[in-house]
């Protein structure tokens, strides 16, 4: 036998029906949401990379056109060196930390607007150490290699991050060559220091929480935010890069132990990569994160239905236990209309039964008492009747003898 339900227990029952499809349609939908935020977050630092990546080359092409005016000015026929250096000092005071060099085919330095015009200059070339400790950090040593290939390939060379042979400090460079009637008689390059791009990264980077780097090819740090975890000359981990989009995602973990995910652009031609990522968390923390307020709302919602489900139940609960009250009594429910039509149906048709009933119980009582009369009636006739019948026959038996002595 099934045991039966509490009006309580049927509305907890159709709360959960209504409600546990109502919260799985939200988390499903609060699932699409974090997808969604997360792929135009992914756009947004695709955008910022690729924003960023502009502004470098934009500053290297800058650069580099600086070079190539001057490589091709009267200055070099005349073999100015100290107006060079003067020039270079100018470029200086343009962008501080910028110096000019320039460099013979043996490798020697001819002019070097950092160094005091007339004092001796080092050769890089003769240079046997590769690579120095800079902080703990093993970096490449002066600009042999850089000087060397544009000397080789007649081209314009983009340095990785160097320690400088004079300054012993990290720096960036590009050179061009100095051609003249097809022939690389110099090579002359512009060295800056990696703060020129720091300065980049803080005025295109300003949302907090986004880690932005600029990565050169032997993927060294050249410089970073305050957010990221790696600076200057830190070395990190490689990721696979798309060469023919310039661009795309990629997911890694970063030196402090945090798995990033974010967006990188190549910038051209120098081939440096530039970074923008933030913390990759899982769905549920995204979801925490991303929405708040909806364990609040559904916890609110929950506690508002159970309460409008007490208060359902104790405006229902009392008229059907009067009902069953009256039915169980067999009188007519008592009290004012509830205001529900199928519990004030049920009332009146108690109450229409209790009449007829009450109606029935009358008939029947006037019918009883009827048939009391009809019996009573019956038995006064016949009792008559016997009374009659007694009487003449007690009065016939006297009568013979006289009636016979009559003549």
């Amino acid at each position: 036998m099934i045991k039966p339900r509490t009006l309580n227990h049927a509305l907890a029952l159709l709360l959960t029906l209504v409600t546990v499809p109502l919260l799985l349609g939200a988390l499903g939908l609060s699932v699409i949401q974090v997808r969604q935020s997360q792929e135009m977050q992914q756009i947004q630092l695709m955008a910022l990379a690729k924003t960023l990546s502009k502004a470098v080359e934009n500053d290297f092409e800058h650069r580099k056109a600086q070079l190539e005016v001057i490589a091709s000015s009267r200055i070099i026929e005349r073999q100015d060196w100290q107006g060079l250096h003067m020039l270079g000092r100018t470029i200086a005071k343009q962008k501080p930390g910028s110096i000019l060099f320039l460099l013979g085919p043996d490798g020697q330095q001819l002019a070097n607007s950092n160094v005091p015009f007339g004092q001796p200059l080092p050769n890089p070339w003769k240079e046997t150490q590769k690579e120095v400790l800079w902080e703990g950090k093993s970096v490449t040593l002066s600009i042999t290699g850089l000087t060397q290939s544009v000397f080789g390939t007649g081209q314009v060379v983009y340095s990785d991050l160097f320690i400088g042979l004079l300054l012993k400090e990290p720096r960036m460079a590009l050179a061009v060559p100095v051609v003249r009637n097809n022939q690389v008689l110099y090579v002359m390059g512009i060295s800056f220091s990696p703060s020129a791009v720091q300065t980049l990264i803080d005025t295109a980077i300003s949302v907090p929480g986004i880690r932005a780097s600029v990565v050169d090819r032997q993927w060294k740090t050249v410089a970073s935010n305050a957010a990221s975890s790696s600076r200057t000359g830190d070395e990190i981990r490689p990721f696979a890069l798309d060469d023919s989009k310039r661009s795309g995602r990629f997911e890694l973990l970063a030196a402090d132990g945090v798995q990033l995910r974010g967006a990188y652009a190549l910038t051209q031609p120098s081939g440096f990569v530039v970074r923008t990522a933030v913390p990759l968390k899982g769905l549920l923390a995204s979801l925490r994160d991303a929405s708040p307020g909806w364990s609040m709302l559904a916890l609110a919602a929950m506690v508002l239905s159970a309460l409008l489900m007490g208060l359902i139940s104790r405006c229902f609960a009392k008229p059907l236990k009067e009902l069953h009250a009256a039915a169980r009594d067999g009188r007519a429910p008592r009290g004012p209309a509830t205001g529900v039509e199928e519990i004030d149906m049920i009332a009146y048709a108690l109450r229409a039964g209790v009449q007829a009933e009450q109606q029935r119980r009358q008939d029947m009582a006037l019918n009883l008492q009827r048939q009391h009369s009809e019996a009573a009636l019956r038995k006064s006739n016949r009792e008559k009747d016997e009374f009659l019948a007694t009487l003449a026959h007690e009065l016939r038996n006297p009568l013979a003898p006289i009636r016979t002595g009559l003549p």
